[in-house]
């Protein structure tokens, strides 16, 4: 979360009258902006995707420390990554346009890792989470709204350990955007509810820790609708959902797509 803050004070969720991302580069950023190369929104998004991975994926030395070899912080940075991008003027067509230019064709994400047996590059880990740059606007707006009140619990917005007071608000700002996303139709839509449920999980999960941590204080509300990961031996696609609602929400969403499957 320390990282994510700070490529949101450097580049900022919102765009100026120009249309522009506010960008200080700092030091962060410098090896990433050579050649005025961050003097356009998608440079200076780059810069901060590249900040990202090169913290947690660079070698298996970020990736034990500051990962803490949990591969699926690569979720947050695509949450990050697709929600800025659909913030600039063109949107999809901003996607488009820094995956062929930024990924596709550059050395930097290509280059290869040693070291790790997760994942070969930056590409090949963009490329395995691919569905986020192609997820709906709302369900990403969610999701990335989720993602930093998550994050608030653990950092304020002025880089500060939260107070007991700033830690409750934002836990409960956490739950209430986690449920909206599971409450959201659109999230069984374009075959994609199975990987939004797996982010879920993960989201819950390390929300479910940081409340151990903190002897699950009552300041600190529960999430009401809790997801477990797929059944093993059944089927993938079956997720446990502690919320009779949302079940009867899943089982409609597959039955639709297993009755559109049929009639092909």
């Amino acid at each position: 979360c320390q990282m994510l803050y700070t490529v949101r004070t450097s580049i900022s969720d919102y765009l100026d009258t120009g249309g522009n991302h506010y960008f200080n580069s700092g030091r962060n950023f410098d090896k990433y902006c050579t050649n005025d190369s961050c003097d356009s929104n998608l440079g200076k998004i780059n810069a901060g995707c590249l900040f990202l991975f090169d913290e947690f994926f660079k070698d298996s030395d970020n990736f034990k420390s500051n990962a803490k070899s949990n591969i699926n912080i690569v979720e947050y940075i695509m949450i990050w990554l697709s929600y800025t991008l659909n913030k600039t003027i063109n949107g999809e067509k901003s996607i488009n346009e820094f995956y062929n230019k930024y990924i596709e064709n550059s050395d930097w994400y290509k280059k290869e890792i040693t070291g790790v047996t997760a994942y070969k590059n930056y590409k090949d880990l963009i490329d395995r989470n691919n569905y986020f740059l192609s997820m709906d606007k709302s369900i990403i707006s969610k999701l990335y709204d989720a993602l930093t009140s998550l994050c608030n619990i653990h950092v304020t917005d002025a880089g500060h350990v939260p107070n007991c007071e700033q830690c409750a608000k934002a836990a409960n700002g956490f739950v209430t955007n986690y449920e909206g996303v599971i409450s959201d139709s659109n999230i069984t839509k374009n075959g994609l509810y199975r990987k939004i449920l797996s982010i879920l999980y993960t989201l819950s999960n390390d929300y479910d820790n940081f409340k151990k941590k903190n002897n699950n204080s009552s300041s600190l509300p529960s999430i009401k609708t809790k997801i477990y990961m797929p059944i093993y031996g059944f089927s993938s696609l079956i997720f446990l959902i502690e919320n009779n609602f949302y079940i009867l929400l899943l089982i409609f969403g597959i039955i639709v797509v297993f009755i559109g499957i049929y009639y092909k």
